[in-house]
């Protein structure tokens, strides 16, 4: 299967050109406000690209689906599946996704303790083959415009021990690419450079 990763387009989706594939995956942070009108933007282009799944999370900047949580599902395509503490599987993989970070706090599902976040981590299945998360693994592709590794260690951890094919997060501008470590494709899919332009192509896989 031929995979497309991208994230963070906060409302410019058009300027993204997509190649045909099988599948696209869209890492959260899809508007800019979190508005309805946004919403319904984003999801009327994502369901009219040319692939048989897509698929996506939310992000910190995607508040509609917090707050009106009711509302967001409604605007839902039959042909749009979004993923939110929650699991589906297509074409023989099992995809899991989660939009809860540590940053930002007070932006959409943001939490403020380690422990509350854990709890959230604890919920990714051992047999999972991708793991689609707003917050950036620590060490892999999460630094930050000082260098600085703001990715978490726990949510590390547990990769490690579930060992998923691939791993893909955005929320990180500027690091965006594809490393493979501990056995597993790690994808910072962030389209955006650290002045919030974008700058950077989806990153297409083949046969996740």
């Amino acid at each position: 299967m031929n995979t497309m990763f991208m994230s963070d387009t906060y409302g410019h989706h058009e300027a993204v050109l997509l190649p045909r594939g099988d599948m696209i995956i869209h890492a959260g942070d899809l508007t800019r406000n979190g508005t309805e009108s946004e919403v319904r933007d984003f999801l009327q282009w994502f369901s009219h690209q040319n692939y048989k799944y897509r698929i996506f999370i939310a992000g910190m900047h995607d508040s509609l689906f917090e707050q009106e949580p009711g509302l967001a599902r409604r605007l839902l395509p039959s042909n749009v599946i979004y993923l939110e503490e929650s699991g589906v599987e297509v074409g023989g993989l099992k995809i899991w996704g989660s939009p809860f970070n540590t940053f930002n706090h007070g932006s959409a599902f943001s939490v403020s303790s380690s422990e509350e976040i854990n709890g959230h981590w604890d919920k990714i299945p051992h047999d999972c083959d991708i793991v689609i998360s707003r917050t950036p693994a620590y060490g892999m592709l999460d630094e930050d415009e000082s260098g600085e590794h703001i990715g978490s260690k726990d949510l590390l951890r547990r990769l490690v021990k579930v060992e998923p094919g691939y791993f893909v997060c955005g929320n990180v501008q500027g690091t965006h690419r594809h490393e493979y470590r501990y056995n597993i494709n790690f994808i910072n899919a962030s389209l955006l450079n650290q002045e919030h332009k974008i700058v950077y192509k989806p990153v297409f896989l083949r046969n996740p």
